[in-house]
């Protein structure tokens, strides 16, 4: 028998089944309202929507019922609009700021090497995101290790919505802007191009020349906007 599953459920087993802040009601057969797989109990949608909820029509839009994952989804939207990352039945909270990585809380960079590691059909889901407030996870979608993607949600980069990407290209790109962070170039000058801070680029014409000619080979490729928002400092690089 095949056993479905959607983003929200893949989440919702990672953090070990918790029930929503709603109880759940024994119900005829029909499909979840957010994700739209079969359910037998759930949470009323008039119970979720509370007078600052908004699309409605994008998020409630299958029938008047939340499963149990996507309720606790709704339930405690501090910590789902959040950073996350599910690889199996592992769950992450990851930080995009290496200073401000815990342990229970690691490093982007840390989190995605950790997951490189796993069987190639592990089904992996999350979002990768510098604005926490707006509710993505209806907009997830599923990939696996061998067929990586996130959701990536970064206004600053002009960049929200699902990203196919592959992790062994991400951590090269990964090495390449990191240098240039070590050279003093904010991430928002690697992104718009390092001679927009002509000053700071001018001060070494022939080493931003280079570096500008390794960024031009990842800008226009989808590893670009999530290596950026992974990298730092600290890490380590081939380029000397």
């Amino acid at each position: 028998m095949t056993i479905l599953i959607t983003p929200s459920s893949l989440i919702w087993k990672g953090a070990g089944s918790p029930k929503p802040k709603w109880p759940l009601e024994q119900i005829d057969r029909t499909v979840c309202s957010t994700c739209g797989i079969g359910i037998t109990e759930g949470v009323h949608r008039k119970a979720i929507e509370s007078v600052s909820y908004t699309q409605h029509a994008d998020f409630h839009k299958f029938s008047d019922y939340d499963c149990p994952a996507c309720a606790w989804m709704h339930s405690y939207p501090k910590d789902n609009h959040r950073n996350i990352l599910v690889a199996g039945d592992q769950l992450w909270w990851p930080m995009i700021g290496a200073d401000s990585a815990t342990e229970d809380r690691p490093h982007w960079q840390t989190v995605l090497r950790e997951v490189a590691k796993l069987p190639g059909n592990t089904p992996v889901c999350g979002c990768l995101t510098t604005d926490p407030k707006p509710r993505l996870w209806p907009r997830y979608r599923l990939a696996t290790v061998r067929d990586f993607g996130l959701y990536v949600h970064a206004p600053d980069y002009d960049q929200s919505g699902f990203v196919a990407f592959a992790l062994e290209r991400l951590f090269d790109c990964v090495e390449v802007v990191s240098y240039c962070l070590r050279k003093g170039f904010p991430k928002r000058v690697v992104f718009l191009g390092l001679w927009s801070d002509y000053k700071r680029a001018s001060a070494d014409i022939n080493v931003t020349t280079e570096m500008e000619l390794e960024l031009n080979k990842w800008r226009s490729l989808p590893e670009f906007v999530p290596a950026l928002l992974v990298s730092h400092k600290g890490e380590n690089s081939g380029h000397k």
